[in-house]
């Protein structure tokens, strides 16, 4: 049963846009370990990437559908959305202490976001 308020734009618009903050949060810090570190295997931070971007088009994704935008165009603007903020967010690292921007990252950023692409066939949102 979807709760009353799951079903307003405004929730998932507020979903979006405090994912997105904490994304740019993550991504301003210096601490980040490196991958291949002793206890991280390598490449999980592309997975991690790609789970972080696909929370944030879902989330844009569904702000569109319950705002009776149809699900395929929803689907395209959310992962446009989702991979140019994955685009912004590797150059913003230029200027963190400690970080540098990675194409590879972006690909995972891109990869996630096409997730969004699976909303429909899943059958779990509104058509």
């Amino acid at each position: 049963m979807i709760r009353r308020w799951m079903t307003r734009p405004g929730f998932w618009w507020s979903l979006a846009v405090a994912w997105a903050l904490l994304i740019f949060g993550l991504s301003s810090r210096s601490d980040v370990p490196e991958p291949g570190a002793w206890w991280m295997p390598p490449h999980v931070d592309k997975l991690v990437h790609a789970l972080l971007f696909a929370v944030l088009a879902w989330a844009i994704g569904l702000a569109l559908l319950f705002s009776r935008v149809p699900w395929h165009r929803a689907a395209l603007i959310a992962f446009i959305s989702a991979s140019t903020y994955g685009a912004i967010d590797e150059w913003h690292q230029r200027s963190v202490p400690g970080r540098s921007p990675d194409v590879l990252d972006w690909v995972a950023d891109t990869v996630g976001a096409a997730s969004v692409f699976a909303m429909r066939r899943r059958g779990g949102v509104p058509a």
